[in-house]
């Protein structure tokens, strides 16, 4: 088959630092960058927990301090409140993130090019 897609998803399951996550921890990433990508700017785990489709609020927490454990997320103070807790992406993630973007553009190339890239 030469779909684009299954040839995205074969690569994605060679990216290394996404095999250590659990579908809910790869929802929430996914939550996530979209927020930064949208220029959302600060996000807070308050933010996250909102996230009621995906479980309730605590199980939103234990994942984020999962996340935070496999070094996925970083966490910083807000200064503006001491109560609250700011995600940041980790260089995991960013490393992660240039593999997905990789193999992203290698699976809109041609079959070849595909073939050639998984051998190596």
């Amino acid at each position: 088959m030469n779909s684009p897609y299954i040839r995205f998803i074969k690569l994605m399951d060679s990216v290394e630092d996404l095999k250590f996550m659990d579908p809910h921890e790869f929802y929430i990433v996914r939550h996530l960058l979209s927020l930064w990508d949208n220029g959302e700017g600060v996000v807070k785990v308050k933010d996250l927990l909102e996230l009621n489709h995906v479980g309730s609020p605590s199980m939103v927490h234990r994942k984020v301090v999962s996340l935070r454990r496999k070094k996925y997320i970083s966490v910083v103070k807000d200064p503006m409140d001491a109560r609250s807790k700011i995600l940041i992406p980790s260089m995991r993630l960013h490393r992660a993130l240039k593999q997905m973007d990789k193999n992203m553009e290698v699976s809109l190339s041609p079959p070849a090019a595909f073939k050639s890239n998984k051998q190596g």
